[in-house]
């Protein structure tokens, strides 16, 4: 079986489509002065239906459902609902259905758009021509059908009549095209957000790679003089020199890997031109709407606050060190409350000479025996008892690395239960871009 938005695209089911909404929208109409002569809301829509949905095939066959589908839907109408006879209701709704079939002709001759866009001149133009042809042809034969004479005193109104469909056709494209932009900028900016998001935990990650590569260059410097010293010893055994020496060459092919993958990071993540800025207030406004898409439906209540905006090179670390404790803060909540219930904020100030980032929660807290532990690495108090296991504590010593890098400090306070507090302060003129 096919999917909806697969049943959609099918060059088949879109005039039928088409057709569909065609003939609902022409209920909506008011009669003109001539007898069978409706003005309706079906052909505004025309050329948007046209122009969207069908817009990868030629007209005409949408046009011609369209017809098809008004005439069987009026004609059956009149036959329930009004008695008529049946060759009577199809022979009053023909001129109707003509309508749309010679509209399908001249569209694509007419109007030069193919595909949706703000109308121009030229196209309003084209619609109301469109317009007025297929006008000039259904009320003709309406009165060839009903052996009156044609009168050109009604070819004024049709004018004007073709006119005002025509510019209301184009004010819908407009409206269509307006809102088509709206939405994909929306969409661009979702995926900017969850792309620097992405950046910013990569950069975050190099943090960690640049410390533990000039701890492997160490690493590698011990090796070597291990092997040395036991090779100045002659009852240390070969096989136990050759071990040291072996050891030594793969922790330096080990660093030369950390090399590698540190350069291509740095490669992939280079600055460009259009984000080596960025105002603080908008890194607030991503992590916020990424925090929020996170949460979904719990209902853990988040509070940012930005009091002193300032623009800054450094926004991927800042976002590194904001995000990772806004995420253990609504962990904490939700794995002691369930449902989680609970509230998380984070206000930025500036206090002297630096700025100060303050993320709370009312979490379970941080017991005191472990208040002076939370930064040591592979320290957690997070325990998943379905499980049986903690996780790895990466995070807040992350933290603390990034932040020092900055040349910061972050300050913790806890009262279990009630509220925690992380202050990380970094200097202004560390984040500061002059201006």
């Amino acid at each position: 079986m096919k999917k909806k938005w697969e049943l959609a695209r099918d060059p088949i089911v879109r005039p039928l489509l088409c057709g569909a909404v065609i003939t609902l929208s022409s209920t909506v109409f008011f009669q003109f002065s001539l007898q069978n002569f409706r003005i309706s809301t079906s052909v505004m829509l025309l050329p948007v239906l046209l122009l969207t949905l069908n817009c990868e095939n030629h007209p005409f066959p949408a046009c011609a459902c369209s017809g098809a589908m008004v005439l069987l839907f009026r004609a059956f109408s009149g036959i329930l609902l009004n008695h008529t006879e049946a060759a009577e209701a199809f022979r009053v709704h023909i001129p109707a259905a003509a309508f749309y079939l010679f509209y399908g002709l001249l569209f694509p001759l007419l109007v030069p758009m193919r595909a949706p866009r703000i109308p121009r001149l030229g196209d309003v133009a084209g619609l109301t021509l469109c317009e007025l042809a297929s006008n000039l042809l259904e009320v003709g034969l309406d009165q060839l059908f009903s052996f009156s004479g044609f009168s050109l005193t009604i070819l004024p109104s049709l004018v004007f009549i073709a006119l005002l469909r025509g510019c209301g056709a184009g004010l819908l494209l407009a409206l269509y095209c307006h809102y088509h932009s709206l939405l994909n900028r929306a969409d661009h900016e979702e995926r900017y957000q969850r792309l620097y998001l992405m950046k910013t935990h990569l950069k975050g990650e190099l943090y960690f790679l640049a410390k533990d590569k000039a701890r492997i260059e160490q690493t590698v410097k011990m090796s070597y003089q291990l092997h040395s010293q036991l090779s100045a010893i002659p009852e240390v055994p070969q096989s136990i020199r050759d071990m040291a020496l072996q050891i030594a060459c793969d922790i330096h092919d080990l660093k030369k890997d950390y090399i590698r993958i540190e350069q291509g990071f740095h490669e992939e993540l280079g600055d460009s031109a259009d984000d080596r800025v960025m105002e603080f207030s908008s890194v607030l406004n991503i992590l916020e709407a990424s925090t929020r898409r996170m949460l979904g439906d719990a209902p853990i209540r988040l509070r940012f606050h930005c009091d002193s905006d300032f623009v800054t090179v450094e926004h991927y670390a800042l976002m590194s060190i904001l995000r990772c404790l806004v995420t253990n803060a609504i962990e904490s909540i939700q794995g002691t409350h369930g449902c989680g219930h609970g509230y998380v904020e984070l206000i930025e100030y500036r206090r002297g000479d630096e700025y100060c980032f303050l993320v709370a929660d009312n979490g379970p807290g941080i017991a005191p025996k472990y208040i002076n532990s939370v930064f040591e690495m592979g320290f957690s108090t997070k325990f998943d008892p379905s499980t049986g296991s903690l996780y790895r504590g990466m995070g807040l010593p992350n933290v603390r690395l990034v932040a020092q890098e900055l040349g910061g400090h972050v300050d913790v306070t806890s009262q279990p239960g009630l509220r925690t507090e992380f202050i990380v302060g970094i200097p202004a003129a560390i984040l500061e871009v002059p201006q």
